[in-house]
C-alpha cells in the first residue's frame, strides 16, 4: 500500500485480480474495517467484508454491418451488442471512474 501522490492521507494498492468475486477489508489503527460506501457481504459468523466483482475484459465487437467504406447504407446497429457495450462502459464508469474521482475530490476538499 502506498500513499496517493499529492494526498498523504489516501492510500492505494494496485493488484491484478482474476475474474470473479473478491472480498477485502482494511486494517486501520489496529482494527479490521470494511468499506461502508461499497457493496459488502456478511458471512455465517457475522464477519463483514467489502466485495468486488471482476470479469474478463471483453474487446468491444464491431457494431456496424459490413459494407463498403463511406457507405451510409450500412449503418444498422446490432442492438444486443450495443446494449452489451453500454453495460461494459457503464460498469467501468461506476467502478473505476466514479470512485477515483470521489477519492480525488475528497483528497483536495477544503
Amino acid at each position: 500500500m502506498s500513499p496517493v501522490e499529492g494526498c498523504p492521507t489516501v492510500f492505494q494498492v494496485i493488484w491484478s485480480l482474476t475474474p470473479g468475486l473478491h472480498q477485502y477489508k482494511f486494517y486501520v489503527d489496529g482494527e479490521w474495517r470494511h468499506d461502508e460506501r461499497q457493496p459488502f457481504a456478511t458471512g455465517n459468523y457475522g464477519i463483514v467484508n467489502t466485495i468486488y466483482i471482476t470479469r474478463e475484459p471483453n474487446p468491444p465487437p464491431a457494431l456496424l454491418s459490413p459494407g463498403p467504406p463511406n457507405s451510409r447504407m450500412s449503418m444498422d446497429v446490432d442492438h444486443e451488442t450495443f446494449q452489451h457495450v453500454v453495460s461494459v462502459v457503464t460498469d467501468f464508469i461506476m467502478h473505476v471512474i466514479v470512485p477515483k474521482t470521489s477519492m480525488l475530490l475528497n483528497c483536495h476538499a477544503p
